[in-house]
């Protein structure tokens, strides 16, 4: 009404900085699939769910191709995922910047999948950059580590005749992700960096 948006969120604790808030969730594909047409109430509830049916369904995928088990066992593994009080305490106690470790499963598939294929390293980036646009401040930082845990992980573990290909698609994978992460997700990083910058947070932590 008074031209706040994007920068200025007039509802949130007496009025916040929107754009440069890390936690900002407004900017987010899913949001405005749920809390934009059904409001805070219900569409926050659907917000909720949506992301634990995300969790859920990745980790079925995973399960199943990662490791090759049984539908049984990788619903079971699913449950305990989606499920896990980790999500039921941040998700019922309005800590929706933890909701993206939901994607965790599909993330860690697509990027398993990126050597063989270019498009899942489009993927990855694209669940990078969602993370990032629904100011996941904690998930995104641990989802690099992770990555370059496992991508680490990955190059050690390859051996025989084909270990030196293989390296070299891991590395081209992770060559493919960076760079398409950051351009997805500059829209939400640089006005991050620059408020967090002009705005800096001492702590004496």
């Amino acid at each position: 009404r008074f031209g706040e948006l994007p920068f200025w969120n007039p509802w949130h604790c007496g009025g916040t900085l929107l754009w440069g808030d890390p936690q900002a969730q407004g900017f987010g594909p899913l949001f405005w699939l749920t809390i934009g047409p059904f409001g805070s109430l219900v569409g926050g509830k659907l917000f909720v769910v949506l992301h634990a049916a995300l969790g859920f369904s990745g980790m079925f995928v995973a399960a199943r191709r990662l490791l090759g088990v049984g539908s049984p066992a990788a619903a079971g593994a699913a449950i305990l995922w989606a499920g896990s009080g980790f999500f039921a305490w941040h998700g019922s106690g309005g800590h929706g910047a933890f909701l993206p470790f939901y994607f965790t499963p599909w993330l860690v598939l697509f990027w398993r999948l990126a050597p063989k294929d270019p498009r899942f390293a489009v993927a990855t980036a694209l669940v990078l950059a969602l993370t990032l646009w629904e100011g996941g401040v904690y998930p995104f930082p641990f989802f690099c580590l992770l990555l370059a845990f496992d991508g680490v992980v990955q190059l050690v573990r390859a051996a025989g005749p084909e270990a030196r290909a293989r390296r070299a698609a891991i590395v081209r994978a992770g060559a493919l992700v960076l760079p398409l992460m950051l351009l997805l997700g500059a829209w939400r990083l640089v006005p991050i960096l620059v408020t967090m910058s002009r705005y800096p947070r001492p702590t004496s932590e």
